[in-house]
């Protein structure tokens, strides 16, 4: 007669099931942690420093730093804003000057003024004077009221252009460079800033990642198409960039690639362990044993149920076979 035998598992886990739910669990241990270094703004300063969010004592500290790169000033003096005569005749064209429209011909003398007051004076004494405390909401929100004023700001350069073949100037420049920048205060909004000169060694192209100091002059909310289509408007400002080289710029951490070396850490142990635990189930599946036949139809796999039963019965079998005195039956007539 067969038996039926009991094929439920001796223990919780058949398989590949330990090894996934381990590897799941450590998965999400790496995943906690990338959550608590995402939210933290310090995990991304080595993408941005965040010049944009610093107090101005440490704005002014990476304007003022020995490594910093500036143009060289310009060999021309002149009246500047400091002038009340040249701030009068200001006030007269900054009145045909129209935010969030293009650049029009009677815009031009006051954007030549603020042109001429920059190059009339030294970086240095501009870093002085300027306001840095200005954010973009101020100029987006006032554009009239911070017309024609000298203020600094802490900016990510992402692209510059040149600009040749300028129109006939009382200051002779034929060239000009406009650059393209953000904070964390004005993001995901651009600057549009417009130098005589860049810093020499400057990187230059339509896609740079470095970090500057712009002080200048604002002179209007200029129009500009994004890359989806739609118009938007930007601070237009004239004046000159301060170049901060990563090995020089004071607000850029040391400790900024810490985190991914972290990230490579876990990474790797928990390559280590599923790797073991892999290894482990290779070896278990090497010892001899019946195993069930797969990809066979069910007719295979009842002929292999039925033939590891017989097997598992053959040794009852033999034992009984072996003592024929006392286990054959009786037959009758037969003494």
């Amino acid at each position: 007669m067969r038996r039926t035998r009991d094929h439920r598992p001796s223990t919780l886990f058949r398989g590949g099931e330990l090894p996934r739910l381990l590897t799941l669990v450590i998965m999400l241990g790496v995943l906690v942690m990338l959550i608590g270094l995402a939210g933290d703004p310090n995990t991304w300063r080595w993408l941005a420093p965040d010049a944009g969010g610093e107090p101005t004592e440490r704005m002014a500290a990476a304007a003022d730093n020995p490594g910093n790169v500036v143009a060289p000033d310009p060999a021309v003096g002149g009246p500047t804003d400091d002038d009340a005569a040249e701030r009068d005749a200001a006030r007269e064209e900054f009145q045909a000057v129209t935010d969030k429209t293009p650049l029009a011909a009677e815009e031009m003398p006051a954007y030549w003024r603020l042109m001429a007051w920059q190059q009339h004076q030294t970086t240095g004494s501009m870093l002085k004077r300027a306001q840095a405390d200005v954010s973009f909401r101020q100029l987006w929100q006032q554009p009239q009221a911070w017309r024609g004023r000298l203020v600094r700001i802490a900016v990510h350069l992402r692209r510059t252009a040149t600009v040749e073949n300028l129109e006939d100037n009382a200051l002779s420049l034929a060239t000009a460079y406009e650059v393209w920048g953000w904070n964390t205060d004005s993001q995901p909004y651009w600057y549009w800033l417009v130098c005589p000169q860049l810093p020499p060694g400057m990187p230059t192209g339509s896609s740079i990642y470095e970090e500057a100091t712009f002080v200048g002059y604002f002179f209007k909310l200029l129009p500009y198409e994004d890359h989806q289509g739609k118009t938007l408007a930007t601070p237009l400002l004239i004046g000159r960039l301060v170049w901060h080289p990563m090995a020089a710029n004071p607000l850029a951490r040391s400790d900024e690639w810490t985190w991914p070396w972290y990230l490579a850490g876990v990474l790797m142990v928990l390559f280590v362990a599923r790797w073991g635990l892999a290894l482990a189930g290779w070896t278990s599946k090497s010892r001899p044993g019946r195993t069930l036949p797969t990809g066979g139809s069910q007719q295979q796999v009842a002929a292999w149920l039925e033939s590891a039963e017989r097997a598992d019965d053959a040794p009852g079998e033999r034992s009984d076979s072996g003592d024929t005195s006392t286990n054959r039956p009786s037959q009758p007539g037969v003494e």
